[in-house]
């Protein structure tokens, strides 16, 4: 598993265990990289960062949901 992949099953995890919806200071590493991994995912449709009425928070969609799911 590359270093993407594997940042991008954290990432996903992390989201999967918030119901709530994550916002962006609950990850572990706030860096470039992980900016990328979150936008990639969003991008691929495996997240959303949306505005809701506890404030703007990343939520996993039913696709992130498959990919977590998925056997590796």
């Amino acid at each position: 598993m590359t270093d993407y992949e594997s940042a991008k099953m954290r990432f996903l995890t992390t989201l999967a265990r918030n119901p709530d919806g994550a916002r962006r200071g609950e990850f572990s590493a706030t860096t470039r990289e992980a900016g990328r991994v979150r936008q990639k995912c969003r991008k691929e449709g495996l997240a959303v960062y949306e505005e809701r009425s506890s404030g703007k928070r990343w939520h996993i969609t039913d696709a992130g949901r498959a990919f977590l799911s998925k056997p590796t």
